[in-house]
């Protein structure tokens, strides 16, 4: 906007309210004592009230301490109890990252606009936190964007009522295989694409812990008596000190079905697998059948998923998949690297660009220009330049000839 004064058109200097520091609420918290609206984006602490009657708890640690405030040297900091400094630090710092992501989020807000908004909130109270998102949500809105906060509460919301299914799967058993929890892979999301992409990851390991509650598979039936032999062996050392030869066959005889039902033989057996082999069979140690049990259990998921991955690719080159087969085969692979079975996962480690890569071509993400031959790209670059300097040759020449 701007005024005409004196007969000049000068910009009117857009100010904002100063806006209280809060990076150090702890050293502050005493000017906000009593009871002031919070925030709703958290759960707010409760005082007294229940079992909880005549106790406070402190809202980051929940600590409690009885008798409420009186006489105690807790603060209350907008509505919320605290038993000491360090706590309400670090409860308003995670109140703001919650805003803060919520206006990351927002898809049609420029870079700026989102650092301006970000800085309010890095710099403001909480009472204000919400009128702050509201205003860029509304921007936002207006131009088309999506609210990909509702979007991530909708997942959560599909996610935890298929948790309720019968067999009930815990959340506590779902963030197993997470490094920060399933809930915190959601909101940390770059877009409605990253959303359903984690989303399908995620039901699909509930499906498939529930697969595994209702019935158990026969290769994990196998692995059951022969861990069973293996604990009884153990139980009964003196096998090995009266009859070692009888031992040595046991053992061996294990390693040799553990080795067929890995679908293993000389052909498809790595280096690694047989050299662990060839010496458990000369020295039976506990450490070396161990050892080749692991090399044998690794080397069968590493043969599965370079299988898997070698049969899809093949009949996607094809290009004859249709969109329900291309789901199925996405799902098939996602069932793979989201097992429980810790040797799968870790083939899927050393897969992990190969696997990304041909569920992103099956969802029809992957850039056109991508796998290109370097040849075909230096053909294709000739091609195109060697007419163009044919052209620029031939001008010249003519230039030439007009000046003689």
């Amino acid at each position: 906007m701007t005024m005409k004064l004196s007969g000049k058109v000068e910009k009117k200097t857009k100010l904002r309210q100063p806006a209280l520091k809060f990076l150090d609420i702890a050293q502050t918290s005493k000017v906000f004592r009593g009871v002031v609206v919070a925030a709703n984006c958290l759960d707010k602490a409760k005082v007294g009230g229940g079992p909880n009657k005549n106790k406070t708890i402190c809202a980051e640690c929940g600590a409690t301490r009885p008798g409420g405030l009186a006489g105690a040297t807790w603060d209350v900091v907008h509505g919320y109890p605290f038993c000491s400094d360090g706590c309400t630090t670090s409860f308003f710092q995670k109140l703001k990252q919650k805003y803060i992501q919520q206006i990351k989020n927002l898809d049609k807000l420029t870079e700026e606009e989102k650092r301006d908004f970000i800085d309010q909130i890095e710099n403001g109270l909480p009472g204000n936190f919400d009128n702050i998102l509201q205003q860029a949500k509304i921007i936002n809105q207006n131009r088309g964007g999506n609210d990909l906060f509702s979007e991530i509460q909708k997942a959560i919301q599909e996610i935890e009522a298929e948790l309720l299914k019968e067999p009930v799967i815990t959340s506590e058993e779902l963030d197993a295989d997470s490094p920060i929890g399933w809930k915190e892979e959601l909101e940390s999301v770059s877009g409605l694409a990253d959303l359903n992409n984690k989303k399908e990851i995620i039901l699909k390991a509930i499906k498939e812990k529930r697969a595994l509650k209702t019935k158990t598979p026969l290769k994990i039936f196998l692995q059951q008596i022969i861990q069973q032999i293996k604990s009884e062996l153990n139980k009964k050392p003196k096998l090995q000190e009266l009859d070692p030869s009888q031992y040595e066959k046991t053992k061996i005889s294990l390693l040799d079905q553990q080795l067929k039902d890995e679908g293993l033989n000389d052909s498809n057996m790595d280096e690694e697998t047989k050299a662990a082999l060839k010496e458990a069979k000369q020295n039976p140690t506990p450490e070396n059948i161990t050892k080749a049990e692991e090399k044998i259990h690794q080397n069968g998921a590493n043969n599965n998923l370079d299988n898997l991955l070698t049969q899809t690719l093949n009949k996607l080159k094809k290009g004859n998949l249709t969109e329900s087969e291309k789901q199925a085969a996405i799902s098939k692979i996602i069932e793979f690297i989201l097992s429980e079975n810790k040797y799968q996962r870790e083939a899927y480690k050393l897969k992990k660009s190969k696997v990304d890569a041909l569920l992103a071509e099956l969802r029809g993400e992957k850039n056109n220009q991508e796998g290109v031959p370097l040849t075909r790209v230096i053909i294709i670059t000739a091609l195109i330049v060697l007419p163009l300097i044919i052209v620029f040759i031939l001008i010249r020449r003519a230039r030439r000839r007009r000046l003689n």
